[in-house]
């Protein structure tokens, strides 16, 4: 498995193929470590959190629920929860606005 590591404030994007695992940590434990999902063959397809929130009954992911896009697709599915639970599911994700509030440089995007 390769490794990135995103150093405080900044960013990252990738592309995963179908059936392959990406994996989420912050490496002192405290961090927060936001993340968005699109489709990669439609990018008007998004994570989200509203339509999980209706099938899982829950704001808070598990191990084992499906995430699903705004068309209410499966977009992926969450396996492992090394957070104990503590995922904020309300907040608006990350946008380019947003990153430059928060003194973010540079433009959000794709590699």
């Amino acid at each position: 498995m390769s490794s990135q590591t995103v150093p405080a404030r900044g960013r990252a994007a990738l592309r995963v193929a179908a059936g392959r695992q990406v994996r989420i940590v912050t490496p002192k434990g405290a961090q927060a470590a936001g993340f968005f999902a699109y489709a990669a063959d439609n990018l008007q397809e998004w994570l989200s959190p509203m339509q999980i929130w209706v099938t899982t009954r829950s704001v808070r992911p598990r191990p084992g629920d499906t995430f699903l896009s705004r068309f209410r697709r499966p977009l992926l599915d969450f396996v492992e929860d090394g957070a104990g639970g503590m995922h904020d599911m309300m907040i608006a994700a990350c946008d380019q606005a947003r990153y430059e509030q928060f003194g973010g440089q540079g433009r959000l995007g794709v590699r």
